[in-house]
């Protein structure tokens, strides 16, 4: 699908719903573990577990009652851009549009909520990750969840739980997939020519909601350009 696009064979209609789509629909289908590290290098303070096994769910724009919450929303639902489930843990991912200044605070706390309301008896840690949108790049302070839990027939007590926020943009996602992809080609086995293959055609999906891959300075290879000595080549009159 990306060809038919990159070939202007079709209009593509850009937006943050159709980049989120692109990149994760094309993220899911990797190896658990190969998901994981693109993930993990892309973000700018790395708070997740070292090993995640088996990706359980990986489902967009889920709708999450949040009627009868402890909230204090008017909201009949809230709907989490993405939402992924391991074994042993839950993800929360609210994608952006652009890499600046469009995610809200009030936006996070409401899905952080919907979440313990739908799945909050499962017990698991909950991690939100930030993608684009971001404010500055600083490490960002957990957020608190408080519940209610009953503890008998006549009291209930407060549990709080902690749920680290994590941040990436589409630029370091971009950057971590592009490392991943030339980690792939220097490895001398065709069984992995398909993960690489699917990663090039995510970076040409990134450059159809114009985000890039540019070379540094710092990057580029020294080049000796050769002295010609000009001394005896003109003559003056």
């Amino acid at each position: 699908m990306i060809s038919y696009f990159e070939r202007s064979k079709g209009r593509l209609s850009i937006s943050e719903d159709s980049l989120t789509a692109m990149v994760f629909d094309h993220l899911k289908y990797l190896p658990a573990e190969m998901f994981w590290r693109i993930l993990k290098r892309a973000l700018y303070h790395d708070k997740l577990p070292s090993y995640c096994g088996e990706l359980s769910e990986l489902l967009f724009w889920e709708k999450w009652n949040v009627i009868g919450s402890d909230n204090n929303t008017n909201k009949r639902y809230v709907e989490p851009d993405i939402f992924i489930q391991y074994e042993n843990f839950d993800i929360i991912v609210e994608a952006k549009r652009y890499n600046q200044k469009q995610q809200k605070h009030d936006q996070l706390a409401e899905q952080i909520y919907g979440y313990y309301f739908n799945y909050g008896s499962a017990g698991k840690q909950l991690f939100y990750i930030q993608v684009g949108g971001l404010y500055n790049k600083e490490d960002a302070e957990d957020f608190t969840h408080n519940s209610k839990i009953k503890v008998d027939d006549e009291g209930e007590e407060i549990k709080s739980t902690n749920v680290p926020i994590l941040k990436t943009d589409w630029t370091s996602l971009l950057n971590s997939i592009t490392v991943e992809a030339q980690l792939l080609e220097n490895i001398p086995y065709s069984n992995l020519s398909c993960h690489n293959r699917l990663l090039k055609d995510l970076i040409n999906g990134f450059e159809l909601f114009q985000f890039y891959n540019l070379k540094w300075l710092k990057d580029l290879k020294m080049k000796t350009i050769p002295t010609v000595n000009f001394k005896n080549t003109f003559k003056y009159v």
